[in-house]
């Protein structure tokens, strides 16, 4: 029930703040409050046994279960009392207070005293089966933190070890001159390689110049012919919005006409539609390929690949196992264990893992945080079967292993993921802000007073990624920052089993989300599912939109996939009954095309504990309503890429709680006045600087942005009115330098030549801590002014695109000092100029990425710049 114990502590917390800092509010039923306060206590106790947590007693799971529903209830209430808080603050009317402050306070304390029955009455049935220990994961918490910021400043892209010779074999295949349309088959069980040997094919340099087009198809157990094709399309970068189904194979031959290919598809399960199939072979030339990865042996002849073109990866032998273990167990001695004692026991656990690459990768990221502590690593050897692991329930067990010694936190944060649906690569952004919407951030995280709990989110990814939970599929290149990732196949059929078993969600025997009435927390809808389901649903919590009709992504093809989510249900109507109210998380960012979201939001007003919303891409909403002013508790609000937004109603000023508020690519007119209300801003994009004085009266300047005091993340886009012809006050000038706490700041400016964006741009005045910069559409000769290496004296990364500017400089700058600068984008700048000499003697630069720069030259460079690239230098 690792579930529960991070709710216990998040709700525990949140408590004591309340009591204490709000007493005032509570008087009535402040008791009740310190009463739930000391019974979350005692069960968190229970919880953090454990041989609690191992228990298999049905009595034992079910009353944890029961209580765990407990602390929800008290969530919301908890949920409730903050939010009657903020209003009380908004109006600041006592007489308010004395109308209906009583009547809540009444009905509160009845629902408290209520739970506090509940939940004593759980723990007496706990306390029979159950024995009082402590366990305290904090250091280990911070010991792992450390290795995995370790972990990840290393290569990027680790050597492949024990399958050199399954490369080499079908590279050999694939470049024989005697056959025509190659078939090739790579069978085995899950965590065998399959995969990862076919990556490393599909990136080899040699067959990447043998080829005129490769594409990568994931398939997995939803084969569709027409995702398959729409996706090929996709990867050719054909639309496919407008083409039907009975065209798709005419288009996709007619791209790939008199073009060799090499086609992956990836996890193939049993084809039953093989005329399909013998057409897409069909239409590929000679001197083609196509490569299958399978668990099924009977696939390959099915789709007439010859038995001598079968290739069955073995399990590694022990030295390659050995050395495949080394690099993860004791990644922080470079891969050498310099222990015999240690070596000794991580022989024996090695020998548990039967020479599967998956396991012995998820075994050996386990052992990583323990290179200390030689009982630890017995406890695992203990932990195995006896018998070596032969298949995918001993994978399991390793992956249990590892489950098992997450913290508490890392155990939600993990089993967040199992509502997605099967090989869908999942945004960062998206999946930080639900970990933040549920609390988990700021329950399990510490952090110091620079990190944004967005910050803190992403140390928790990393530390999934850290013990092989989860796979990178997208990164920044320059500092490896992870944009997306997926979840294996075999760590997917774990955590979806748990999740069943904490009764969070429900899968059918196919591993698809299902839905089992109201005691449903998290749902990720699909088109498969029934909106009314939604009705009379007082527990669901988590609530977002997935379309499943395409194919999830390219597996690390140089092009990122295309509408990673999507749209979902076309016919979905959510009438006033259907009020999930205990809703945290709601993203409807795949439900653009297909649905009015402006429609919505009614429904979605009255949603009044929502911490995140995401309606972006939402090509009908050209105004917010006044009402979102109702979403009190409101942390996240995404509108990114709202084509047609062009006002928000100044009522969003009142949202106080906003961490996180994205307006990118949203036409806004102007911001409303107020915004320096939203003190707790963490993170504010596509704030409009409007120029010119037919705005200057209703909209919203630089000004306000001092009293944002805790912004992390700054985006500004400078446009300008008719009428401009001067910048604002002259003491906006300073804003910037104010904020003390900004590492990002995003400019971009007004395609338009004109004086007074110059100057606007000029006048501004540089963060003291920021660390990345981006300057995009700037069309004057040099950088701003207060681009210096004095002002930016922590700046670790530039990105300047799409403008005139020539040098790399400010133009009063004739310094020669150092910058601390290490990674660099310059992208369509047909004007830029810049010596190499120079540039490498004040800057440490270690990437470099280079696109559309027709006159830069580089002279010296150590590389070609006949083609967009990028360098590690």
């Amino acid at each position: 029930m690792e579930l529960a114990t991070a709710s216990f502590g998040i709700v525990a917390q949140e408590l004591k703040k309340l009591i204490e800092r709000e007493a005032k509010h509570v008087i009535g039923f402040s008791s009740q409050l310190e009463e739930l306060t000391k019974c979350l206590e005692i069960s968190r106790r229970f919880l953090l046994d454990k041989a609690n947590l191992e228990n298999k007693d049905i009595a034992v799971r079910e009353a944890l279960i029961q209580l765990r529903e407990v602390v929800y209830e008290a969530d919301n209430i908890l949920t409730d009392c903050l939010i009657r808080q903020y209003k009380m603050d908004a109006t600041n009317c006592f007489g308010c207070f004395l109308q209906y402050g009583l009547f809540f306070l009444n009905q509160t304390g009845k629902k408290l005293k209520d739970i506090n029955s509940k939940m004593k009455a759980k723990e007496k049935i706990l306390s029979r089966h159950l024995s009082y220990m402590h366990h305290n994961h904090d250091k280990a918490e911070e010991e792992h933190s450390f290795h995995c910021r370790r972990i990840m400043s290393q290569d990027l892209d680790p050597e492949i070890v024990g399958l050199e010779d399954d490369i080499r074999m079908i590279k050999e295949w694939i470049f024989d001159p005697k056959e025509e349309l190659r078939r090739i088959a790579i069978v085995g069980m899950g965590g065998l390689g399959k995969t990862t040997i076919a990556q490393k094919i599909f990136h080899d340099s040699a067959v990447l110049d043998h080829f005129d087009k490769l594409l990568w198809v994931t398939v997995s157990q939803s084969f569709s012919p027409e995702t398959i094709l729409r996706c090929m399309l996709q990867r050719l970068e054909a639309n496919t919005s407008s083409i039907e189904y009975s065209s798709l194979m005419g288009e996709l031959q007619r791209r790939l006409k008199d073009k060799t290919c090499l086609l992956v598809m990836d996890d193939v399960w049993p084809i039953k539609q093989v005329e399909w199939w013998t057409q897409l072979c069909s239409i590929l030339t000679v001197r083609s390929c196509i490569i299958i990865t399978t668990r099924d042996n009977d696939v390959p002849a099915r789709i007439g690949v010859e038995e001598s073109r079968v290739h069955k990866p073995k399990t590694l032998s022990d030295a390659e196992g050995w050395s495949l273990f080394s690099k993860f167990a004791f990644c922080s001695g470079q891969g050498t264990c310099s222990d015999a004692l240690f070596e000794k026991v991580g022989k024996e656990i090695l020998k548990k893992c039967g020479g599967l690459p998956l396991a012995i990768k998820v075994v050996g990221s386990l052992l990583s945080s323990k290179v200390h502590n030689l009982s630890a690593w017995e406890d695992v050897l203990e932990s195995f079967h006896k018998s070596p692991l032969l298949g995918n329930e001993d994978i399991m067990a390793s992956l249990r292993l590892s489950y098992n010694d997450l913290p508490a936190h890392l155990k939600q944060c993990l089993l967040c993921l199992s509502i997605y649906p099967e090989d869908i690569e999942i945004r960062t952004e998206q999946i930080i802000h639900w970990w933040v919407a549920e609390g988990l951030v700021h329950f399990s995280t510490k952090g110091s007073s620079q990190e944004s709990v967005t910050d803190l989110g992403y140390e928790c990814l990393l530390q999934l990624i850290s013990r092989s939970l989860v796979d990178v599929k997208e990164r920044r290149r320059y500092d490896g920052r992870v944009f997306s990732f997926k979840i294996h196949d075999m760590v997917r059929e774990m955590i979806i089993t748990i999740a069943e078993e904490e009764a969070f969600c429900f899968f059918d025997e196919k591993g698809k989300h299902t839905w089992k009435g109201e005691n449903c927390h998290w749902l990720g809808f699909t088109r498969e599912m029934d909106e009314k389901l939604l009705k009379n649903n007082s527990k669901l919590r988590a609530l977002y939109f997935f379309k499943t009709d395409h194919p999830a992504d390219s597996s690390n093809s140089a092009d990122p996939p295309a509408d990673r989510l999507g749209t979902s249900n076309s016919s979905l109507d959510f009438d006033k009954n259907s009020r999930p109210l205990s809703l945290r998380g709601l993203d409807f960012s795949g439900l653009h095309n297909e649905k009015r979201v402006k429609d919505l939001f009614d429904w979605i007003c009255s949603l009044r504990r929502l911490a995140c919303l995401n309606v972006s891409n939402a090509d009908d909403l050209q105004e917010l309503p006044s009402t979102i002013s109702k979403l009190l508790n409101l942390q996240l609000l995404v509108l990114n890429g709202c084509t047609k937004l062009e006002k928000i109603p100044s009522s969003i000023t009142s949202l106080k709680n906003l961490i996180v508020l994205d307006l990118v690519g949203c036409p806004l007119r102007y911001f409303p006045r107020g915004l320096g209300r939203l003190s707790n801003l963490q993170e504010l994009k596509g704030f409009k600087v409007v120029i010119g004085s037919q705005a200057r009266n209703k909209t919203c300047g630089l000004g306000e942005l001092k009293n944002l005091i805790q912004l992390r993340v700054l985006h500004i886009t400078i446009t300008t009115t008719d009428d401009a012809t001067e910048i604002s006050e002259s003491h906006e000038s300073n804003i910037l330098s104010s904020l003390a706490k900004l590492k990002v700041l995003i400019i971009d400016a007004d395609e338009r030549e004109e004086d007074c964006v110059l100057k606007m741009v000029e006048s501004l005045s540089a963060p003291p801590s920021l660390q990345e910069l981006y300057l995009r559409k700037y069309n004057f000769e040099y950088m701003p002014i207060w681009f210096n290496h004095k002002n930016l004296s922590r700046l670790q990364y530039l990105c300047v695109e799409e403008g005139k500017i020539v040098y790399l400089k400010a133009r009063e700058d004739s310094s020669g000092s150092n910058w601390s600068i290490r990674g660099m984008s310059l992208k369509y700048l047909p004007m830029l100029k810049v010596d190499w000499e120079h540039l490498k003697s004040v800057m440490p630069l270690r990437n470099l990425e280079v696109s559309n720069c027709s006159a830069l030259t580089l002279r010296n460079f150590p590389f070609p710049l006949d083609r967009p690239g990028f360098w590690s230098i």
